[in-house]
């Protein structure tokens, strides 16, 4: 099943949210987000509001401003909600200018309460207006305001700003001016009059690091595809395993690390996962005469760079390009139904097909064969849970229920792994190749390197990608049949502990 496949089925499968009614607590386990328990920060909600409004572009609550409805039908119109009890002048002036010049374009403000309306109207701004309008910013949380949208002249939103993340004038005008555009080229069309003078607004060269908001903006196909990728939440992997200020980590999943770009979580949630730039532009610019780097060709010296053997499981950049690759706009542009309601299981689902494919490549061999080379450590994992998972079955009477089994046992479904516990009873229990891999090819190696390069082999610097795979292939609750609603959540620094079998 290809990675277009899978979504595809998950889309059909998941309920979809509605955008008004979307909570920013922690997401679900496969996707990303904070750690079980840790609080989330105000700009992790301000950027995921931001991407889901790029995702799903909702339709804007209509209100209305001196007799006049916004949105009006076959105009666009920036709209700001600004944060009760602060000065909104300097929002308003923004969102003013940004509007200011475009034809069919306006700007306004939709006040949550009377005494932020009546702060707006004394700040005596020109070129734009606004109303008492709540039902506008329901979905934006207070803490994040203010926010100004972008809404196109289908009375959707198109883009969103929040302080801190993306709250940029100057991307403010192009979005404007590219939907400014789109008007005008439809209004050509049909009154006969298009004419190939009207062209696209394309950003001068950039000379610091954006974001992937800032590519959004007119790339909304490829922005929307990159949030359905393992590479979006690269940097809620090193979350959950306490490494998200270790520099050794850190560099690989964020963009521009030492360079000007991310250098705190606090301040720069907007550079935070391998994002557009960490691929396409390590100059930082982008003009209609000189294309984004790598932009086409051969990727493999750029993503050797973080997916070496010692920390990712995808060494070989073309095993790992269809996973991430967005080639064409048209092959980005995904059924509405792949909406960010399903972003976390469609993630989940990506990551283990990435991880069934490398352990694909050779077979199981049983436990038995690990102990004539690793003996000390063989005795000491016979002491874990995992080596009591299948006999937890039996006391349960589930040693045949195939729900429970691939969780049980080793390589249940696979090649040449669990059948049954009279024909198979080396692979009963959680044993060596259901976290290391599939072990043939490492048992048939000829050589030190080459054993290495067969197995996945953890240290205190292990493969974040692979063993939070592991881990979440059993300890998610969207897997688990055995789970209780209010249990405990997963916490993987603290089950690791449990189950280490190797002296440091």
């Amino acid at each position: 099943m290809n990675r277009r496949q899978i979504l595809a089925a998950i889309s059909v499968a998941a309920p979809l949210l509605v955008w008004t009614s979307c909570a920013f607590g922690p997401r679900a386990e496969p996707g990303g987000g904070p750690p079980a328990g840790k609080p989330r920060r105000a700009l992790d909600a301000a950027f995921d509001w931001q991407a889901q409004v790029l995702c799903d572009t909702a339709p804007l609550a209509a209100f209305e401003v001196g007799g006049v409805r916004v949105p009006r039908e076959g105009a666009g119109c920036i709209v700001l909600v600004p944060k009760p009890g602060e000065d909104p002048a300097p929002a308003l002036r923004e969102a003013a200018a940004a509007a200011a010049g475009e034809k069919d374009f306006r700007a306004w403000w939709a006040a949550p309460d009377a005494a932020t309306d009546a702060a707006a109207r004394a700040a005596g701004v020109p070129g734009i207006d606004g109303a008492v309008a709540p039902q506008v910013g329901e979905a934006i949380p207070v803490d994040i305001r203010p926010a100004l949208l972008v809404v196109g002249p289908d009375g959707r939103i198109q883009f969103a700003h929040l302080p801190g993340s993306s709250w940029d004038p100057e991307l403010f005008a192009y979005e404007a001016r590219e939907i400014a555009v789109r008007i005008a080229v439809e209004k050509a069309k049909r009154d006969g009059s298009l004419r190939i003078g009207i062209r696209r607004i394309t950003p001068p060269p950039q000379k610091s690091w954006k974001g992937a908001l800032w590519c959004g903006a007119c790339h909304r196909g490829f922005f929307r595809d990159w949030l359905l990728t393992p590479h979006s939440v690269a940097l809620a992997d090193l979350e959950r395993l306490g490494r998200d200020e270790d520099p050794e980590c850190i560099k690989c999943h964020v963009i521009g690390w030492e360079k000007g770009g991310y250098a705190d979580r606090d301040r720069h949630r907007a550079f935070a996962d391998v994002q557009c730039e960490a691929c396409h532009t390590p100059e930082r610019t982008h003009s209609p005469d000189r294309p984004m780097s790598a932009a086409r060709g051969d990727y493999t010296d750029t993503c050797g760079q973080c997916h070496t053997q010692n920390f990712s499981f995808f060494s070989d950049p073309a095993l790992a390009m269809k996973y991430v690759s967005h080639p064409q706009r048209e092959a980005a542009e995904f059924d509405p139904k792949v909406s960010w309601a399903i972003r976390d299981k469609a993630i989940g689902a990506l990551k283990d097909q990435m991880y069934a494919e490398v352990c694909g490549k050779t077979d199981f061999v049983g436990s038995s064969k690990c102990v004539e080379c690793h003996e000390e450590v063989h005795a000491s994992w016979s002491g874990t849970p995992h080596a009591k998972a299948f006999a937890a079955l039996e006391k349960e009477g589930k040693a045949e229920d195939p729900k429970c089994l691939p969780c049980h046992t080793t390589g249940f479904g696979q090649k040449k792994g669990f059948q049954s516990l009279a024909a198979t009873p080396d692979f009963a229990g959680v044993g060596c190749e259901s976290c290391h891999g599939p072990g043939l090819k490492h048992v048939e190696a000829k050589t030190d390197e080459e054993r290495r390069t067969t197995i996945f082999a953890f240290d205190e610097k292990c493969p974040t990608c692979v063993i939070t795979r592991i881990c979440q292939s059993c300890h998610d609750e969207h897997k688990r049949p055995c789970f209780v609603k209010n249990e405990r959540p997963f916490e993987i620094i603290e089950s690791l502990q449990k189950v280490r079998h190797r002296k440091k």
